[in-house]
């Protein structure tokens, strides 16, 4: 499903010119919120932990070590948190990139994308927020299954869409 966002401007005569139009659908849209709260949420955890640890000369800049564990519960569970996104950003990714290729965006594939950065926010903030017992830990793997079954969904229709058929046909033609 296409949006069309539009962009006007004032001339120097003070009519309204139009400049641009931009094309983008839900998927897309979904793909940059995914990697938004990527990013977000290595600010506000595990940026915010660092820096006033740095800040206020608890600790140097450089103590920081990728393998060892350090910092309180918090900061572990946010690192691990983060880490998840990093880790199915790139999956994502490919997934939408490919709807986009086969032109195979749908009502259930918008649906879905916007589903998966919902539980990805659930995830990321039932691992942050909560500490980790066995309803907590369900509760996350949960979001994490529903994620798998979103993209599934959406790998599904591109697989079965006509572009994709097409091009499979064609690869196969010249092998």
């Amino acid at each position: 499903m296409k949006y069309k966002v539009v962009q006007f401007r004032y001339s120097d005569e003070g009519s309204l010119v139009l400049t641009n139009i931009y094309a983008a659908n839900v998927e897309t849209v979904a793909l940059l919120a995914f990697a938004v709260w990527t990013v977000v949420l290595l600010l506000f955890t595990v940026g915010i932990y660092r820096w006033s640890r740095i800040l206020t000369r608890r600790v140097s800049v450089n103590e920081w070590r990728a393998d060892e564990t350090q910092g309180s519960a918090f900061y572990q569970r946010a690192m691990r948190a983060h880490a998840n996104c990093v880790e199915n950003l790139p999956v994502f990714a490919a997934v939408i990139i490919s709807l986009n290729a086969f032109q195979a965006s749908s009502t259930l594939t918008a649906i879905s994308s916007v589903g998966i950065v919902g539980a990805r926010l659930l995830q990321s903030l039932l691992h942050v927020a909560l500490p980790q017992g066995v309803l907590v830990a369900s509760l996350r793997f949960g979001a994490f299954f529903a994620q798998l079954l979103l993209m599934g969904a959406i790998v599904f229709v591109i697989v079965t869409s006509a572009e994709f058929l097409e091009t499979v046909r064609l690869a196969m033609g010249a092998a």
